[in-house]
């Protein structure tokens, strides 16, 4: 027998003042269990190698993605941004390092936030603390 998520349907009626009667119907779905983990965790780790060789291959590195918090990224102020149009328009695109990793970093170029970068880079700072604060569209960056 295969271990799959188990699904059942409940059958409500729900009376409407008498005119007509109509059904709601819930769908309950068990979470995965143990057993299923172990494929799920290969085939993850297949979808990341497939990612890192595709990356390696055009000669890019992943992009980074802050949690709340703060993160301390190193610039390479040697290597100047890329200039790339993307989902959200175009971004000066940063290769950084964080805790000993590569990453692809972009900023929007009219942001603040790249002036503050700019400004950094030429006092001279290539460590930067840099706070992410909110969600979605909220989201801000900001230098400490």
């Amino acid at each position: 027998m295969l271990d799959r998520p188990s699904t059942s349907i409940d059958h409500r009626n729900i009376s409407t003042g008498g005119c007509y009667t109509r059904t709601r119907m819930t769908k309950t779905v068990s979470t995965v269990t143990d057993k299923g983990q172990g494929w799920l965790q290969t085939e993850k780790a297949a979808l990341e190698d497939n990612r890192r060789k595709h990356l390696e291959q055009k000669g890019l590195k992943p992009f980074l993605t802050m949690e709340k918090g703060v993160t301390e990224i190193t610039f390479d102020p040697a290597q100047p941004p890329v200039l790339q149009d993307g989902k959200y328009g175009p971004r000066k695109v940063f290769q950084v390092t964080v805790a000993m990793n590569e990453y692809q970093f972009g900023v929007n170029p009219d942001s603040p936030f790249y002036r503050a970068i700019i400004d950094a880079l030429i006092a001279g700072h290539n460590i930067l603390k840099v706070q992410r604060s909110g969600q979605a569209k909220d989201t801000r960056y900001e230098i400490l």
